[in-house]
């Protein structure tokens, strides 16, 4: 919302929007998939748009991390 990136494209079993945050060309992606079978969406889009591993940023929520806590790895 704060970038202005509608998420109203459907491809791959996924919606998704492209936009700019920070001078920076992204894909917002989100399956539509059960969360076991999401990897398959995108895989995917990594193929079709050839977007290198390193520039991948998968965001999820879990079950085990504290309401209001950020966990990251890598």
């Amino acid at each position: 919302e704060k970038y202005n990136i509608k998420i109203n494209k459907s491809k791959f079993n996924s919606l998704y929007g492209t936009g700019t945050i920070n001078e920076e060309k992204v894909i917002l992606l989100k399956p539509q998939t059960y969360m076991n079978l999401s990897g398959e969406s995108v895989v995917e889009f990594i193929k079709f748009y050839k977007i290198p591993l390193e520039n991948l940023i998968i965001i999820y929520d879990d079950i085990d991390t504290n309401v209001e806590k950020i966990k990251i790895r890598k």
